[in-house]
């Protein structure tokens, strides 16, 4: 579960989106395969990651995790995509569509249906992130509107069962007063 910092868009990450980006860092840097151009792709992910200044953010492992994807071997895409749909769905509470072309990856050489499987994988990592992002968000602002109003139903609950007593206090004595 991704951490509940308050801004999140430029927060530090917690220690669970740390250990996160330190894992797609490590993809990045050790790839499966040795084609050229994921080499050159590689470099340069690698040089902008040196680039940057500060801790990295939850928008920087949003950027690296759809990096990885990108230019990850056909090979990995065909073998993430049953997972990663698996995961949407259970994160989104959608039930699984066994017609979903993540759930049924192409061949290799269909390089089509490979664009459009990267192009799913991609939207899917983007409602993944937005919800990590956005979930902690919405938790909060929920238990706050719980919260708050319960307290102003305790207060008002005092109160009143302090009014009463003051009331009921003042009642007796006037009736011990009015009788002879």
């Amino acid at each position: 579960m991704p951490n509940l910092e308050t801004n999140v868009f430029g927060a530090a990450l917690g220690d669970d989106n740390v250990a996160f980006w330190e894992q797609l860092k490590a993809e990045i840097e050790t790839p499966l395969d040795a084609r050229t151009e994921s080499d050159v792709a590689r470099k340069a992910v690698l040089e902008r990651l040196g680039i940057r200044k500060g801790a990295p953010t939850k928008a920087d492992v949003y950027e690296l995790d759809r990096l990885t994807l990108e230019i990850a071997s056909d090979e990995e895409v065909i073998a993430q995509a049953p997972g990663l749909y698996r995961k949407y769905c259970h994160e989104r509470g959608e039930p699984i569509n066994p017609d979903d072309p993540a759930l049924n990856p192409p061949q290799a050489s269909d390089t089509e249906k490979l664009k459009a499987l990267r192009a799913r994988m991609l939207e899917i990592l983007r409602v993944l992130h937005w919800s990590y992002t956005f979930g902690p968000i919405r938790e909060r602002r929920r238990v706050r509107l719980i919260k708050e109003p319960m307290l102003v139903m305790v207060a008002a609950t005092i109160i009143m069962v302090g009014l009463v007593a003051v009331l009921r206090s003042m009642n007796h004595l006037s009736l011990r007063c009015s009788l002879p």
